[in-house]
């Protein structure tokens, strides 16, 4: 399959021109993937000279790692919207992170999929680093599912090995991040349409017939 080529400056160069080179390069590497992406294609589809980048970013490394760290950074602004939204129970309490991540990667496909799928190419403390902040995201699933278990409103299966709240919670982010791959603005549904849906399908793997226990107000 041909790659992409993206040539020339697409937008208006803004004030901040680091801003700028990682907007470029977060479109090039969702195209074309970034081991595929050079140092020149991105100073070329910025209009900028070859060694331009590297006045902003010492490597093309670091730079796919600076989109990441402020893709996770709105993620994590994104659940504590969640987590601050109403909820009557932990039911709620999921329904209401999944929506927030469903429309988050369904309107922000390029840096979803790119800190979703490229950071295997980062090495050493910037890898570990965004290891821990995918690990911090993961908790929060987790902490939720445990919750609800603990007062019997979610089934868990139980398992051998890797608890079932680890577990479903690393199912249901993939199967959140996946939508940044597929999601069509011209498709049948809404991003908040779709958001309800899979809020819908969250709920239902977690319940399995539990009853729905409401969540007392000094448990908030």
């Amino acid at each position: 399959m041909a790659k992409a080529k993206v040539s020339g400056p697409a937008r208006a160069v803004p004030a901040n021109t680091a801003d700028y080179i990682k907007a470029v390069a977060t479109e090039l590497f969702f195209k074309n993937g970034f081991k595929a992406t050079t140092t020149r294609n991105i100073t070329e589809a910025c209009g900028f000279t070859p060694g331009a980048l590297y006045n902003h970013f010492s490597s093309k490394d670091k730079l796919l790692f600076e989109i990441i760290k402020d893709t996770h950074q709105v993620v994590e602004e994104k659940i504590y919207l969640a987590l601050g939204q109403p909820a009557r129970n932990q039911s709620d309490r999921l329904k209401n992170l999944i929506r927030e991540f469903v429309v988050f990667h369904s309107t922000n496909r390029q840096s979803a999929l790119v800190a979703n799928q490229e950071y295997h190419f980062l090495s050493g403390e910037e890898k570990e680093h965004v290891r821990q902040l995918r690990r911090r995201v993961r908790a929060v699933f987790e902490d939720i599912l445990r919750a609800g278990a603990a007062v019997g409103e979610f089934d868990l299966p139980k398992t051998s090995g890797e608890p079932a709240g680890h577990l479903l919670a690393m199912a249901m982010i993939d199967m959140v991040v996946r939508v940044s791959e597929w999601f069509n603005d011209d498709g049948a549904m809404t991003p908040e349409q779709l958001a309800d849906v899979y809020a819908e399908f969250a709920a239902r793997m977690a319940h399995s017939g539990a009853a729905i226990v409401p969540i007392r107000p000094d448990a908030t």
